[in-house]
Order: structure tokens, then C-alpha cells, then sequence
């Protein structure tokens, strides 16, 4: 499984129970550059969050369109994260 952040800057790959951090397509073991792989991280998941949240929303009041419906069944199956944007977010 390989996860890419940050525009393909970082890229996680997870190879049975062994995760490494790839930058620039490159291994690397630096504290801060995992410290920034991982931020991008939390960005990118508080960004899914916010639209996560306004589809759920959509989805609610009965406007949601048929494609966004389907992309939250499969979000759904792949992960049961039902939490909510971070606060700084907001």
C-alpha cells in the first residue's frame, strides 16, 4: 500500500507490518523530515475532513449528488473515521 502527501512530496509505504517514508521518491530517516511527512499528514486529514463534513451535511438535508453519495459509501468502507475537523481548522 502506498499512500502520496504534500503534491507526491512524501509518500508512505506500508509492506506487510514495515512502514517507510519516502521523500521525493527517496528513503530517508531525518527527525524533521519525518516530523514534516507526518504534518503533512494531519493537514491532509483535517482537509478531507472539511469535505467530509460538507457532504455528510448534503447528504443529510437530501441534496447530495449521486457521484458524491458513492464517494462517501466507498470512504465509508475503507475507513470508519466519523471524527470531526480539528479545531484550527475552523
Amino acid at each position: 500500500m502506498r499512500v502520496k502527501v504534500n503534491n507526491g512530496k512524501y509518500e508512505f509505504v506500508k509492506d506487510g507490518l514495515k512502514i517507510k517514508i519516502l521523500r521525493y521518491g527517496e528513503e530517508w530517516h531525518e527527525q524533521q523530515d519525518a516530523f514534516n511527512a507526518l504534518c503533512s499528514i494531519m493537514h491532509a486529514l483535517d482537509a478531507a475532513r472539511v469535505v467530509l463534513e460538507c457532504a455528510r451535511n448534503m447528504r443529510e438535508r437530501g441534496v447530495c449528488p449521486p457521484d458524491l453519495l458513492a464517494a462517501l459509501k466507498k470512504h465509508e468502507a475503507l475507513v470508519d473515521d466519523k471524527e470531526m475537523p480539528s479545531e484550527w481548522t475552523r
